[in-house]
């Protein structure tokens, strides 16, 4: 069945390039496409190191359900270069300029969801909860997301950001840099953050370490206010993004932690319903760990389809 899905995903799937207007300079941003042109926006940013090849397991089924899939390689992992001029810095915001600058690149009007993994969790919802989009952004998708708070992988967080702004000098320097970040290839392939190349892998570390968690939680609260339908996919074994973590999230976007529905072992144990002032759903796994993208591809994409369908009838199945 994978298999089948996969060359199924070789088929649609077109990576290609166009020149993006972002940070005052000049980015040649490839990204990957399937689906009919004239099918609703769903747009995927993926994590550090990750590139597209992150959402592979999810692009036939939404182009399946009708939708149009794009999804960015943001710059510095191993697809997208910076810009020449060195201006983007790897953080949220640069992040999300970058992903809006494409989107003002390809004359997309109206973007019917925007789901993210983990690190792209904060730059989706620094898109959506932008007010100057003017609702640009219709709902988002946020997957094993990072929170207003950070990992304990990354505390204290003071320490971590010391470290990677000397890694990210060292990385910078010939011979240097490559040497180091192929010494650091083995402990991000032990946690599971493999990258598209060592260098993309060690920069990832400083990513992590320079994420403005407050931020995120502002977003948040700015989505809820703002009435933005999200929904949020997780699970529990996240050994990377603890429960609490994932808890503090949903309930600052207003969701009711009694209406998560569960899959356990991949079976759908119940269907909750969304209660209260704002179209969100909560839907945890109690395996899959970080990485439920790779094990529920199917069941992630069935899980958005239900939900942009139940946006369109403003209410959640």
């Amino acid at each position: 069945m994978k298999n089948s899905s996969s060359a199924v995903t070789n088929q649609i799937l077109q990576v290609q390039s166009i020149s993006v207007e972002a940070l005052g300079t000049e980015f040649e941003v490839f990204y990957a496409e399937a689906g009919p042109p004239s099918g609703a926006v769903v747009i995927g940013i993926h994590g550090a190191p990750c590139t597209h090849n992150a959402f592979r397991g999810m692009v036939a089924p939404l182009v399946a359900a009708g939708y149009r899939v794009i999804i960015p390689n943001l710059p510095g992992n191993g697809v997208t270069d910076v810009d020449k001029k060195h201006i983007y810095n790897y953080t949220t915001p640069h992040k999300a300029a970058v992903v809006k600058g494409l989107i003002q690149a390809l004359q997309i009007e109206r973007v019917a969801m925007i789901f993210a993994h983990s690190m792209g969790g904060h730059v989706a919802a620094r898109i959506a909860s932008d007010p100057s989009s003017d609702g640009a952004v219709q709902s988002l998708c946020l997957i094993c997301a990072h929170g207003a708070s950070p990992p304990r992988l990354l505390r204290p967080m003071i320490i971590h950001r010391i470290l990677t702004n000397c890694l990210y000098w060292l990385l910078h320097i010939p011979i240097v840099g490559q040497i180091i970040a192929k010494l650091l290839s083995p402990v991000f392939a032990a946690t599971g953050f493999k990258g598209r190349n060592p260098r993309a892998e060690a920069i990832s570390y400083y990513e992590g370490a320079h994420m403005d968690f407050p931020q995120f939680g502002r977003d948040c609260a700015a989505l809820c206010q703002q009435k933005v339908p999200v929904l949020m996919l997780a699970s529990s074994n996240d050994r990377v993004i603890q429960h609490s973590i994932t808890e503090q999230t949903m309930s600052t976007l207003g969701m009711r932690l009694d209406d998560i529905k569960w899959y356990y072992k991949g079976q759908s144990q119940d269907q909750a319903s969304c209660k209260g002032s704002t179209v969100s759903q909560a839907v945890m796994f109690d395996d899959g760990t970080h990485f439920i993208l790779k094990k529920y591809p199917e069941l992630l994409a069935k899980e958005i389809i239900l939900f942009l369908q139940a946006i369109t009838e403003s209410v959640i199945i």
